[in-house]
């Protein structure tokens, strides 16, 4: 009876950290793909700082929940069946620590947990004949388990990892390394949409057919990354400063809403412009 107990707990405890996994995965998925930003806001720090505390509530979430099923585990067994073996316990051991997706030092921590708190009470209530076995199976359990996670966990890095790579691609620009057009826009239009001013400023080369007729599209590719650079450090890093296409620049600098002000950046802008070179042998 009490072993279709402990059967029974454990298989709906297990049907509760499925659907709990379904959930957990489907907010890392959810946040790990998300558009790549960067500090556009004043402020946007501390928001970044709450966003942060809450992507990881859901993993304390799962630490505590799969913490309190394992010793739960741990004790219907020491109580009700100590001199067997705790398969079911062991067999938790290993499945649920894989489902977390955390810093592994922090996952190793709470198997290595778990066993203790398992195995120091054990000590004291079952012979020294009944322990020994079973001490050797929790250690075996806890290496298996151990490394198991490891590799899940480096697994799903890679795979975000990946993923943010495939997502910076495709927001910004091969050529000159800044934002795209469609990288560009997303920010704009999250600014615009979140009411913060700024200056909308649009660039473009003169006689940049020219330029890349007499002198080559090797050269006007290289003038192009010198003026994204040149408009990158003329502007401030939460500026946003993207290519729109061809020989088209735009810059939205936030916050910038006084007239002579911007008058005077662009009055700076253009000189750094005029120090980019198109034809180093002739000046």
């Amino acid at each position: 009876f009490f072993r279709f107990i402990e059967f029974g707990y454990c298989i709906y405890m297990l049907m509760g950290i499925g659907f709990m996994a379904l959930i957990y995965y489907a907010f890392i998925r959810e946040t790990g793909n998300a558009f790549p930003r960067k500090p556009a806001i004043e402020g946007e720090s501390a928001a970044g700082n709450s966003a942060i505390r809450q992507t990881h509530l859901p993993t304390i979430i799962l630490y505590i929940f799969e913490i309190l099923i394992l010793l739960f585990t741990a004790f219907l067994h020491t109580a009700l069946n100590p001199g067997d073996m705790p398969i079911i316990f062991l067999i938790l051991l290993i499945i649920l620590p894989m489902l977390i997706f955390d810093q592994i030092w922090r996952v190793y921590l709470m198997i290595l947990f778990v066993s203790a708190v398992y195995l120091i009470p054990a000590r004291f209530i079952l012979s020294a004949g009944t322990y020994g076995p079973i001490l050797i199976y929790v250690l075996m359990d806890d290496v298996i388990s151990l490394t198991w996670s490891g590799i899940m966990i480096n697994a799903r890095t890679v795979s975000l990892q990946t993923n943010g790579i495939s997502e910076t691609y495709a927001s910004h620009d091969g050529l000159t390394g800044i934002l795209n057009r469609r990288g560009g826009d997303a920010l704009i239009t999250s600014c615009i949409t979140n009411g913060v001013p700024g200056a909308f400023i649009i660039f473009d080369i003169d006689n940049f057919k020219h330029i890349n007729d007499t002198y080559g599209h090797q050269r006007g590719d290289e003038i192009l990354k010198a003026v994204a650079s040149c408009l990158s450090s003329s502007f401030r890093k939460e500026d946003i400063v993207t290519r729109m296409g061809g020989d088209e620049f735009l810059v939205y600098a936030i916050r910038m809403v006084d007239r002579k002000f911007v008058e005077s950046k662009l009055a700076d802008v253009e000189n750094n412009l005029h120090t980019i070179v198109i034809d180093a042998q002739n000046g």
